[in-house]
């Protein structure tokens, strides 16, 4: 899918339209809201039709790998990782606050 480009060094490592500063997220969030693809076409010159098709694909695939459990180790491990944190940091700050009383 040569539309869509990741690079960390560009927003933030989101997914985008390839040569462009637009989230793939963006796109998909526009139309969920109801813009046509030609309000978009209209509203974002830079974008071609096959960009706005390329966002649906990528979504699309993205669900999928999601419903295999392929694509969302790593989303469920960072999810995980920051809870064990979170309970770790509570953990730590009771014990410190038992100690001082």
């Amino acid at each position: 899918m040569r539309q869509i480009e990741i690079s960390p060094e560009v927003c933030h490592g989101q997914p985008r339209v390839a040569g462009t500063r637009m989230p793939v997220a963006q796109v998909l969030r526009m139309l969920a809201a109801g813009d046509s693809v030609e309000a978009l076409l209209g509203a974002y010159p830079y974008l071609r039709r096959r960009d706005i098709a390329a966002c649906l694909e990528f979504g699309a695939r993205m669900v999928e790998e999601q419903r295999a459990g392929r694509g969302g180790r790593g989303i469920q491990k960072a999810a995980t990782t920051r809870r064990t944190v979170a309970s770790r940091t509570s953990t730590v700050a009771s014990a410190q606050v038992a100690a001082r009383g």
